[in-house]
C-alpha cells in the first residue's frame, strides 16, 4: 500500500492527452473522500496503469493496444450482492492488499464499491487479466464484466449533496505474488478461469439511457465528461487538456448573423464554453469576444449572469461538442484548420566548407582521449567488477586537474549521483581522501529515486544543481537505480533515457552511466541497442584475470583510439576502527601504469561464469548458499552447456574447487558461499611477494 504505483488521469472521454502520476494507494483514500464534484460526470477518473503515445483511429490514447505497463488492477462491484466491509473480509482473508471505495450512489442497502488492488512491480498488459481473475475469485464472482476490460478507467471522488464516499483500506501482500490464487481464479462471467477473457477496449460512446443506474461506469460521450475544478488536496487536479486551438476554429465557422438567436446559438455556445472552461473568467471573456460581433450584443443583458447561471442542471450537460456540432452545420471545411499544422520550426541545419572542417575548433575533454564536453558515455561490465571503484577514481582526478591512467585532464567539479548505494559510495570517497586529501570540487549526490518520471522532482532537483554548479563530469551510478521502473529492452523508453541523459549536458558536462554488462558478457551495455547506438564512450570492464587484474575495454570511443591501457586492481584504503576495534576499509582503485600491467592468463570460462553467477545471486538481501549457487550454475547452463544434468554438475564442482583453492571464493561451516573481495586477492599476491 505504500509503494509509489503510476497512475494515468483521462479528463475527456475522447483521451487524447494522458497524464501519470506516482502515488501510494495510502494516500490516495483520503484524496478519495474529499474529492467532490456537484455532478458525477464532473468527478476525475483513473487508471492503475502506464499508456503510450498512440492514438487509436479515433485519435483516443485510451485504447488497450496502447496500455504499456500496469502498476495495479481495478475491480468494479454495482450489482448491490456484497457490501464493502463483506469485501474487505475476503480480500483480508485472502492476504491481499487493496483500497476499497464506494461509488456516488453507494447506499447501505444498494452497495456499490470499487476495489483497486496495487501490485509489487510494473508488469507487462497481458498480466492484468489473470490478476483480475484472482480478485474475482476471491469476490466470489462480484465484479461487473468490465473490469476485465484492459483500458478501463473509473471515477472516484463523491457528489455534492450526496453521501461521503467510504474508504478501506486492507493491508496485505501485493497481488501479484499470491499466485496460490490461480486455482480459485473465476472469469468475467464467475466461472472458473481458462483465459482469453480480455474485454474489448470501446471507441465509442455506449449507451446510457437509464437514469436509475447513473453509477454504473461507461465510456461517456465527450460532451459530458469533464475534469472537476482544481483541489489543490488532489494530485490528479489541475490537468488543462482545453484545445483553444479548436475551439477558436469552431466559433469562427459560425457566422455573426446565426449569433443573434439567443435560445438556438447564443446560449448553447455560451454553456458549452462554461462547461469546457469549467466555468472560469476565460472563456466567459471569449464568450464576450465572440457575441460582441453581432448587432444584438448590446441589448443583452450582462453575460455574466447568464454565464454564472449555466452548469447547475440536473440533466446532461452541454458540453463542448455542442459547439463542435453546430460549427459543422455552417461550415464543415472548419475542422481542417484547426488540424492545419504549426508553423515549422525553423531548420538547424548547417553547412560547412572544407575550409570550415579544416579550421574546426578543437572538441576540447574533460579526460583526454577518453571523455570529452556533452559526451554521453557508458561503463558496464558484471556486478561486481570493480565499476562504482573505477568511476569515482577517474571523477576524482578530474576535480583535482590530475593526470589519470597515463591521461590529461582538465579540473572542473563532479557530481556523482548514487542512488544504488549511497553509503558505500560515501566510504569509497573517503578512501579517495585518505589516498589523496579533501576535494571541495568533488560531490556526491544522495537521495535520488527517480529521474524517469515525467514530473519527476529528482530530475528538476538535478538540473537546477547542476545549473548552479556547472560541472564538468556526472556520473549516474547506476543506470538501473537512477531510472527505476525503466523496461530495458524498449526502444522508446531507453531513447527516453538517453533523451534526459543528454539534457543532463547542457552546459558543457560529460555524463557518465554505470550500468550492467549482458549476461553473455559481450561488448555493448544491457538493454535495448539504442542506448549503445548513442554512446560517444562505451568501456567495458572485463572480468579480472587470474593475476587479479581488471582491464577497461573500449569498444566505441570518439574522443579517440580504442586501445587505451587501463588497467587496475581493487585495494583497499582502512578508514578507521568500529566500536569493536576492528578495522574499516573501503575499496579503492589500484591504476597499473600503462604498458606495465602483466597480461595475466583469462580465467576459464566455467568459472568465470560460475563465478559471475554468484556475484549475481549476492545482488540480493539474502545470504547464498552453496546449494543455490550450484543450481542457479547448473540450471543456467552458462557454466556448462551439456545436456546431461550430471554433466553439469561436474563441471560447478571443479569450477567451485579451481575459485576456492585460487581464494576467490569462501565457503562457511554453515554452507554460505561468497565472492571474496578483490582487495582480497591483491593483498594475498603481495604478501606471496
Amino acid at each position: 500500500m505504500d509503494r509509489a504505483i503510476v497512475v494515468t488521469t483521462f479528463t475527456d472521454a475522447e483521451a487524447r492527452t494522458a497524464k501519470r502520476h506516482r502515488v501510494t494507494l495510502r494516500s490516495q483514500a483520503a484524496n478519495i473522500v474529499a474529492r467532490r464534484a456537484f455532478r458525477k460526470d464532473r468527478l476525475p477518473w483513473l487508471k492503475l496503469a502506464a499508456f503510450g503515445d498512440r492514438p487509436s483511429r479515433k485519435g483516443s490514447l485510451r485504447h488497450n493496444a496502447n496500455v504499456i505497463a500496469i502498476d495495479g488492477v481495478e475491480g468494479d462491484h454495482d450489482a448491490g450482492t456484497l457490501t464493502p466491509a463483506e469485501a474487505a473480509d475476503k480480500l483480508r482473508a485472502a492476504g491481499i492488499a487493496a483500497l476499497i471505495h464506494t461509488s456516488p450512489s453507494h447506499t447501505p442497502k444498494s452497495p456499490r464499491w470499487r476495489v483497486l488492488a496495487p501490485l509489487s512491480r510494473s508488469m507487462s498488459p497481458e498480466h492484468r487479466e489473470r490478476l483480475v481473475a484472482r480478485l474475482q475469485g476471491v469476490l466470489g464472482g462480484a465484479l461487473q464484466p468490465e473490469s476485465f476490460a484492459l483500458s478501463q478507467s473509473f471515477y472516484y471522488g463523491g457528489v455534492d449533496g450526496g453521501t461521503v464516499p467510504e474508504t478501506i483500506l486492507i493491508d496485505g501482500t501485493a497481488l501479484d505474488t499470491l499466485d496460490g490464487l490461480d486455482s480459485g481464479a473465476l472469469d468475467k462471467r464467475g466461472k472458473p478461469y481458462a483465459g482469453g477473457m480480455t474485454a474489448e477496449s470501446p471507441e465509442t460512446p455506449a449507451e446510457h439511457d437509464d437514469a436509475a443506474e447513473v453509477d454504473e461506469f461507461w465510456h461517456v460521450p465527450a460532451e459530458l465528461l469533464r475534469a472537476a475544478p482544481d483541489d489543490d488536496d488532489d494530485p490528479f487536479s489541475g490537468v488543462d487538456l482545453i484545445d483553444r486551438k479548436k475551439i477558436a476554429a469552431a466559433l469562427a465557422a459560425i457566422p455573426e448573423a446565426a449569433r443573434d438567436d439567443r435560445e438556438g446559438c447564443w446560449r448553447p455556445v455560451g454553456m458549452a464554453l462554461h462547461h469546457e472552461f469549467r466555468g472560469s473568467d476565460e472563456g466567459l471573456a471569449l464568450w464576450n469576444e465572440w457575441s460582441a460581433v453581432s448587432p444584438e450584443f448590446e441589448k443583452k443583458r450582462p453575460q455574466r449572469v447568464d454565464w454564472e447561471s449555466f452548469g447547475h442542471g440536473t440533466g446532461k450537460a452541454t458540453g463542448i461538442a455542442t459547439l463542435y456540432a453546430m460549427a459543422d452545420e455552417h461550415d464543415p471545411a472548419w475542422r481542417k484548420q484547426a488540424k492545419a499544422p504549426a508553423p515549422r520550426e525553423a531548420s538547424r541545419l548547417v553547412e560547412y566548407t572544407t575550409e570550415d572542417c579544416l579550421n574546426a575548433p578543437p572538441r576540447g575533454y574533460v579526460i583526454k582521449n577518453l571523455f570529452a564536453p556533452r559526451d554521453v558515455a557508458c561503463i558496464f561490465g558484471a556486478p561486481g567488477g570493480g565499476k562504482s571503484t573505477i568511476a569515482p577514481y577517474l571523477g576524482y582526478h578530474v576535480a583535482r586537474g590530475q593526470a589519470v591512467f597515463g591521461l590529461r585532464t582538465k579540473p572542473g567539479p563532479v557530481l556523482y549521483v548514487a542512488p544504488e548505494d549511497t553509503h558505500g559510495m560515501r566510504r569509497r570517497v573517503a578512501a579517495l581522501v585518505g589516498q589523496m586529501g579533501h576535494e571541495p570540487d568533488f560531490r556526491v549526490i544522495g537521495g535520488v529515486s527517480d529521474l524517469l518520471d515525467d514530473d519527476s522532482p529528482d530530475l528538476a532537483a538535478l538540473l537546477e544543481l547542476i545549473d548552479a554548479r556547472r560541472p564538468s563530469l556526472i556520473f549516474l551510478d547506476t543506470l538501473a537505480m537512477s531510472f527505476r521502473e525503466l523496461e530495458e529492452n524498449d526502444a522508446a523508453a531507453m531513447n527516453k533515457v538517453v533523451a534526459i541523459a543528454r539534457s543532463l549536458t547542457d552546459h558543457g558536462a560529460a555524463v557518465v552511466l554505470i550500468h550492467h554488462g549482458t549476461k553473455a558478457e559481450g561488448s555493448t551495455p544491457r538493454g535495448h541497442s539504442v542506448l549503445n547506438g548513442a554512446l560517444d564512450v562505451a568501456v567495458q570492464l572485463l572480468p579480472p584475470d587470474t593475476d587479479g587484474i581488471i582491464r577497461g575495454k573500449l569498444s566505441k570511443n570518439r574522443n579517440g583510439p580504442c586501445d587505451l591501457d587501463i588497467a587496475f586492481r581493487v585495494a583497499s584504503e582502512e578508514l578507521g576502527r568500529d566500536e569493536d576495534g576492528d578495522p574499516e576499509t573501503a575499496a579503492v582503485a589500484a591504476p597499473l601504469a600503462p604498458g606495465s600491467a602483466p597480461r595475466g592468463k583469462p580465467m576459464p570460462r566455467a568459472q568465470r561464469e560460475a563465478l559471475t553467477i554468484l556475484q549475481e545471486l549476492e545482488a540480493g538481501d539474502a545470504p547464498v548458499t552453496e546449494e543455490a549457487w550450484r543450481d542457479a550454475c547448473i540450471d543456467s547452463r552458462r557454466v556448462s552447456q551439456s545436456e546431461e544434468r550430471d554433466s553439469r554438475k561436474r563441471t560447478f564442482n571443479i569450477a567451485r574447487n579451481k575459485l576456492f583453492d585460487a581464494d576467490r571464493i569462501t565457503i562457511s561451516d554453515d554452507g554460505r558461499v561468497a565472492v571474496k573481495p578483490l582487495q582480497s586477492w591483491v593483498d594475498d599476491e603481495e604478501d606471496d611477494q
